[in-house]
């Protein structure tokens, strides 16, 4: 009975000092961007380690397991990665309506692949990590949307805006760039996966951050 509360206090002790450093790395990240000038981070940058229990405006609380760890391995690693991970390593996505997604502006690894957000206001939501594969986003805000790590293959963004969006490790191939605003929009030179190249990025005003290691710089 003893060994078993001990273990359990030990596990406890270590999840913690985890949580810690987690914060205190993305506290740093969050630095580094914004000394090198390279884009104003979103609202959604505030919260960067929520809470694992977010209470909306109808009283409702909506229990997240899984949250974005961020990692860096080098230029041999494809620059910064996301991953959406819960205690022990166990990767996954959050199950959340999208209404609540709606509602909140949190969507953090959240699973809502082919979902319908057509003309909605997502601007300063935080969508790291979250599956939006095939999702349809035409005509929707994303201003300032923190979209890192996200998988947005196949979405549809016409007439879309994610201007000042964050963009660094998102998966946006087969997405049509053409008819969206996207001035101001940072991705990373190595990790986000475009489906334009960086000269044509460069002249729709999105800004190139070279994320291979863990100090970020402007690309050159």
């Amino acid at each position: 009975m003893i060994r078993s509360f001990r273990g359990a206090a030990l596990c406890g002790a270590v999840l913690a000092l985890a949580a810690a450093a987690q914060a205190s790395t993305d506290a740093d990240f969050e630095s580094q961007l914004k000394q090198v000038g390279a884009v104003k981070m979103p609202r959604a940058a505030a919260f960067r380690s929520p809470p694992s229990s977010a209470r909306f405006q109808d009283g409702r609380e909506s229990k997240k397991r899984f949250f974005v760890v961020k990692e860096t391995g080098g230029p041999w690693r494809g620059g910064i990665r996301y991953e959406c991970q819960a205690g022990l390593g166990r990767k996954g996505h959050n199950k959340m309506s999208l209404s609540t997604v709606l509602q909140s502006r949190d969507g953090e690894c959240v699973k809502l692949a082919g979902a319908d957000f057509g003309k909605a206001d997502l601007a300063g939501a935080d969508l790291r990590g979250a599956d939006l594969r095939g999702a349809n986003f035409s005509g929707a805000n994303l201003d300032g949307a923190d979209l890192s790590g996200a998988d947005m293959r196949g979405a549809q963004l016409a007439g879309a805006s994610l201007s000042e969006a964050v963009l660094l490790g998102a998966d946006m191939r087969g997405t049509n760039l053409a008819q969206t605003a996207a001035s101001g929009a940072l991705y990373g030179e190595r990790s986000t996966r475009l489906p334009i190249s960086h000269h044509a990025a460069n002249k729709k005003g999105m800004k190139c951050l070279d994320d291979s290691f863990r100090d970020p710089m402007p690309c050159h």
